[in-house]
């Protein structure tokens, strides 16, 4: 049976030469970075070297503004957690963030405000400022997903920055959930983070480095003002995670990110044209008044498309169909895990959330995929 993998924005495949790097600093580069003797140290270089690497390729300001965690799920915890001190405190996200920050602003009950989003999937400006307007006195948090995991909506964070700091203030912790963004796109932080407490997070394993290790951007302001709540045990990590470093996985993310940012431009225009050849196979296959796209792929993450056809049955049983073709997709968030998508009740667009399918590409597919997933699909359908 053929396999077929069209679900990178649940996780990609690393690239060969970063297992090998992998394998070898393993090997080479086993000690703690912590640890004062030779091999220690050894391992303290290469962290370093790591984190020097990734500052460099997110354009920040200093490298020390680089937290390296065990993934943006952690990295997300880690804002909200530290962030949010008082009863008083309020935090905004959209109405259509990751389960790890949903779940997580959602503990603190009726202080957590949700922006209203449009039909395809962006913020509700006018409800955005309205909240600013109402909270901003209290508002301790905002943060807004900028390239969503399910629809592939993108955000644009200098907008964000500007309408927190002219209605609710520059004392506003803002933070960005970066993890489909980072790697297909370039970011350049020391624009982005220029004033105020700006924060991002992200994950290797989204673009071609291995699972385990990830990222929280803190600039220097916000590491100033950000309590230390989270982390309990040794001050790794400037005392915002602690524990021992992954130096070899972090060298690998590192690699992997300076691989993605490289081939940028050639991976942007063979993803994206495969994300057209889709949408438009999909068309030809069962009409443009079957197919609903949801969100704006047009506008939105070149990798990926989020699709329903009218009068099918629920997204799980497609995927489970799809499966035993040899075809790997999803029906949304992997968290999610096959319950119905929060994201899609939110567009509020009368469509069943259980019935959608996320197809997503990235450098290592081909025209050949394309056609074997239209194909599975009308066997199906």
């Amino acid at each position: 049976m053929i396999l077929t993998y069209a679900d990178n924005c649940s996780t990609t495949k690393p690239f060969n030469s970063v297992l090998e790097q992998y394998v070898k600093n393993s090997l080479n580069f086993y000690g703690n970075p912590s640890s004062q003797h030779s091999i220690g140290l050894q391992a303290q270089k290469l962290l370093t070297t790591g984190r020097q690497t990734v500052s460099s390729n997110i354009g920040a300001m200093y490298p020390n503004e680089v937290i390296f965690t065990s993934g943006a799920t952690e990295s997300n915890n880690i804002v909200i957690t530290n962030t949010m001190e008082d009863t008083c405190d309020y935090i905004i996200t959209s109405s259509i963030e990751h389960s790890s920050i949903h779940n997580s602003a959602s503990l603190y009950g009726d202080q957590h405000k949700k922006i209203k989003s449009t039909t395809l999937g962006y913020l509700n400006y006018r409800d955005f400022e309205h909240k600013l307007d109402l909270y901003g006195k209290n508002l301790k948090t905002v943060s807004i997903i900028i390239g969503n995991n399910e629809i592939g909506t993108i955000e644009n964070p200098y907008q964000i920055i500007k309408l927190v700091h002219e209605i609710a203030g520059e004392h506003v912790f803002i933070h960005f959930d970066m993890t489909q963004f980072l790697g297909k796109y370039r970011i350049n932080m020391f624009d982005i983070a220029e004033r105020g407490r700006i924060l991002f997070s992200a994950s290797a394993h989204k673009f071609h480095g291995l699972k385990g290790t990830g990222i929280l951007y803190a600039n220097k302001e916000s590491q100033k003002c950000m309590p230390k709540v989270y982390a309990k045990g040794g001050c790794q990590e400037f005392g915002l995670r602690s524990g021992t470093e992954n130096v070899p996985g972090i060298m690998a993310l590192a690699q992997a990110l300076s691989i993605c940012h490289k081939n940028q431009q050639m991976y942007m225009q063979h993803i994206s044209n495969l994300q057209a050849l889709f949408v438009e196979g999909l068309y030809q296959t069962f009409g443009e008044d079957q197919v609903i796209i949801n969100g704006d792929p047009e506008n939105g993450l070149y990798n990926l498309v989020n699709f329903s056809l009218r009068n099918t049955p629920k997204s799980k049983n497609i995927v489970e169909q799809l499966n035993r073709q040899g075809v790997c997709v999803s029906g949304g968030s992997a968290c999610n895990k096959g319950s119905a998508s929060r994201v899609l009740q939110a567009l509020e667009k009368g469509l069943s959330s259980e019935s959608s399918i996320r197809v997503s590409f990235s450098h290592n597919n081909s025209l050949k995929d394309i056609n074997y997933i239209i194909n599975a699909l009308k066997k199906i359908f």
